[in-house]
């Protein structure tokens, strides 16, 4: 009887989790918990029987097995309650707990105090007195409010700098988030349903027009401070927040989380009321983001896809696609190999236009862009004034702006679509910080280095496509990417600007001062002038190498939408100055004398002494330049240190030191090239303050105890 008992355990464990397995695209409902905890209660069956049918058995070791997996058995058990009961026990070992008005002050200070060290430059963000004034506005409310709302109002603090990258984590379990069960999307015409539980697939394609009482774009407007975005479009990407349960409880839309009615309009025009419970955020999270999907979904589906880069070729159409959707490597795919594998594809089949898609990527890691940009703008058959196609979108974003940025300044794509996520002059900063709050546990990031694509006078909130293309609801019901048949049906029109002729030329060619960092060249010839605009660093985010052309007298293009140059009328012979102009943002640059060189021309030409001397000069704007310029700097020194060019690294790393004070780094460096020199003492001193900033620096403590 026994046996019998565990084989239909057993089987209903096998099954269960097949069906567990099948249904996890959607990891809720009904039908789901069902199938989850029949698998738990008959896998949980199956060790029960069989250790009670071992300890029944005359041999020893048969009943010590059987005690064992009692053992096994009540552990599963409780394991599962707890999971039932509440996740977060199981993960923190107790439930959020619940803090004094005191306390909940003490993680507001430790917030807004760890904002401040970790971002690079808040107050460039945000007015440091409104910062302050709405961070002791919520100490004094802090006792007037529940948990929720405070939490809420913490979030609300965290994203007060509009930085995509300041947010909370959403992953964390601490927040103990609750959603319902809608994938939205925001179209043109307003806000849809695009994806919905196993109960609800008819309401797919149905147009939201309350949550609860009120209007669903109030509530989307209401909701938006609850998480930092840089512009509209970033906000549109983050919509699903206004299916947070609980920030719907903090605005006072709701009143109870459970049973919710949502006033929607169906495809066919009639009016409805769904009253909806919330479900855990993870599974959520999973089903619209994690949870990876077709890489021909259609763009509005918000999931990740399956590849992060894939390319097809379209005989019929004689086009190139590429999907790049992730800026994260492959690990059945290297990078090299893909494009390797791209390169003799291109050379060996005819093609009228190439299609880069962006628009599913959300960013990843910088340094894998450099070999795909340097791809696309070394190859002569795909970078071509009408060949070329970029296509963005709301979700593109991070270092997929980075990319698109550096692909805009530097080759001849046509950009079409939606307007991105992200300027390319980030206003946000990026490579954020997790912090944890001593009291409630609440995890946030704070971003902690600029990435700057583009210069500081292109004040764009997004890079904006030439073709700008809405995502509407009849081509998502439809399936029909809109964007994509755009392209491909496109008849480019080539510009009238003329190539420059010899006598613009020669006035105009030279090198002039385009910012303190930068220096811009108009170079080549008659039939190929370029300007040129570097800041001397390698793999740099905001080199430029643009075509030149003649629109007027006076008035010069470039491949880069909207950057124009025009000369003064009274430079009759050679040209002092240019005035350049990225859209409405204008400057006016003058020319550099033939030998004058920037600080980082000079550490790139090896004259050492000079770069630090002419550096120092302007120490302020070098402090201002992103993080891993320490890095540099500290590369640098230790490539002379190798050479036994002991005096210049000493110059360098003392210069890094100056410009990173607290970097723990930067003075064990120093002093390992100051050892190297015979100066032990002044050594000593400086590992010691590397110990001091960072007291796991091993290698600090190892050379000090040496010593």
């Amino acid at each position: 009887m026994t046996q019998k008992l565990i084989y239909t355990a057993l089987l209903i464990s096998i099954l269960s989790f097949i069906g567990f397995y099948l249904l996890l695209d959607v990891p809720f409902g009904i039908l789901f918990n069902s199938v989850f905890y029949t698998f738990l209660i008959s896998t949980v069956s199956v060790f029960v029987l069989l250790s009670y049918a071992c300890i029944q058995a005359t041999k020893k070791w048969k009943k010590f097995i059987g005690y064992l997996l009692s053992l096994v058995s009540l552990a599963v058990l409780i394991v599962s309650i707890l999971f039932v009961i509440d996740y977060r026990i199981l993960l923190n070992g107790e439930l959020n707990p619940k803090l004094t008005p005191e306390e909940w002050s003490e993680d507001l200070n430790y917030l807004t105090e760890q904002m401040e060290e970790i971002h690079p430059d808040l107050f460039s963000m945000i007015s440091e007195k409104v910062f302050r004034d709405e961070v002791n506005e919520l100490h004094k409310k802090i006792p007037l409010y529940d948990d929720n709302k405070i939490r809420a109002e913490f979030l609300r603090i965290l994203a007060l700098p509009n930085d995509g990258h300041t947010m909370p984590d959403i992953q964390s379990f601490e927040l103990d988030w609750h959603i319902y069960p809608f994938n939205v999307f925001y179209f043109n015409d307003g806000i849809y349903v695009t994806d919905a539980g196993r109960g609800n697939k008819d309401l797919i394609g149905s147009k939201i027009l309350k949550i609860g009482n009120t209007d669903v774009l109030e509530v989307y407007a209401r909701l938006k401070k609850y998480l930092g975005s840089e512009n509209e479009q970033h906000s549109k990407n983050r919509l699903a927040i206004i299916l947070l349960s609980e920030w719907l409880l903090a605005e006072g839309v709701i009143d109870d989380r459970g049973d919710v009615p949502f006033e929607l309009q169906k495809i066919n025009g009639e009016t409805v009321v769904v009253r909806l419970n919330p479900i855990h955020y993870l599974p959520y999270f999973y089903w619209t983001l994690i949870r990876k999907v077709e890489n021909n979904a259609h763009p509005a589906i918000t999931n990740d896809r399956k590849d992060n880069y894939w390319f097809e070729y379209w005989p019929e159409k004689k086009a190139f696609y590429l999907q790049f959707n992730a800026c994260m490597e492959d690990e059945d795919k290297p990078v090299s190999e893909f494009i390797s594998q791209l390169d003799k594809a291109v050379k060996s089949k005819p093609f009228d236009k190439f299609i880069l898609d962006i628009r599913n990527n959300n960013g990843g890691a910088v340094h894998l862009l450099y070999p795909i940009t340097d791809f696309f703008i070394q190859n002569k058959d795909i970078n071509q004034s009408g060949k070329f196609y970029v296509l963005t979108s709301r979700k593109t974003f991070s270092a997929a702006v980075l990319f698109a940025s550096i692909l805009e300044r530097n080759t001849k794509a046509i950009f079409v679509g939606e307007p991105t996520a992200q300027a390319p002059f980030q206003r946000g900063a990026g490579s954020p910080q997790m912090i944890t709050l001593p009291n409630s546990g609440l995890k946030c990031l704070v971003s902690r280095m600029f990435l700057h694509a583009s210069f500081a006078m292109d004040k764009r909130l997004s890079l904006i496509p030439e073709i700008q293309l809405p995502f509407t609801i009849e081509d998502f019901m439809s399936n029909r990417d809109n964007v994509l048949e755009t392209v491909l049906n496109f008849q480019y029109t080539p510009k009238a600007a003329v190539n420059l002729d010899q006598e613009d030329l020669s006035r105009m060619k030279g090198r002039y001062l385009f910012s303190e960092g930068h220096v811009l060249s108009i170079m080549g010839d008659v039939a190929n002038a370029e300007i040129e605009i570097t800041d001397f660093l390698d793999n740099s985010l905001q080199y430029t190498r643009s075509g030149l052309y003649k629109d007027s007298e006076d008035l010069f293009s470039t491949d880069i939408s909207n950057f124009v140059l025009s000369t003064f009328p009274e430079d009759m012979e050679d040209v002092d100055s240019l005035k350049i102009c990225w859209g409405d943002s204008c400057k006016t640059i003058v020319r550099l004398p033939n030998d004058y060189k920037l600080p980082m021309e000079l550490f790139k030409l090896g004259d050492i002494k000079t770069a630090i001397a002419e550096a120092k000069k302007n120490i302020s704007y070098f402090k201002s330049l992103p993080y891993n310029m320490e890095n540099y700097f500290n590369g640098l020194g230790y490539k002379y240190l190798k050479e036994d060019q002991i005096d210049l690294a000493i110059s360098i790393f003392k210069f890094n030191v100056e410009l990173y004070p607290l970097s723990a780094n930067a003075y064990d460096s120093y002093g390992e090239a100051l050892l190297k020199n015979g100066e032990k003492d002044l050594a000593i001193i400086n590992y010691k303050r590397s110990l001091e900033l960072n007291p796991n620096n091993t290698n600090a403590r190892k050379v000090l105890s040496e010593l």
